[in-house]
């Protein structure tokens, strides 16, 4: 599983802190605030936090990773 997040979004901070407290191992793939590519690709929008749980599915939204 991987979690790409803004290292400044407090959403992001919330997503990682799930991810910790369930001890759950997710890979971390910081994002510089100027990729619009990467999270436009995998979701359709400039969104982070995204969880994506295999090459086909894509998880945005902090609230629904929680």
């Amino acid at each position: 599983m991987k979690l790409y997040i803004y290292d400044h979004c407090p959403f992001c901070v919330k997503a990682r802190m799930i991810f910790g407290l369930k001890n759950i191992p997710v890979e971390l793939n910081v994002l510089q605030n100027d990729d619009e590519a990467t999270p436009t690709r995998m979701i359709g929008q400039k969104m982070v936090p995204s969880h994506q749980k295999d090459e086909r599915r894509n998880q945005p939204q902090s609230k629904d990773l929680v």
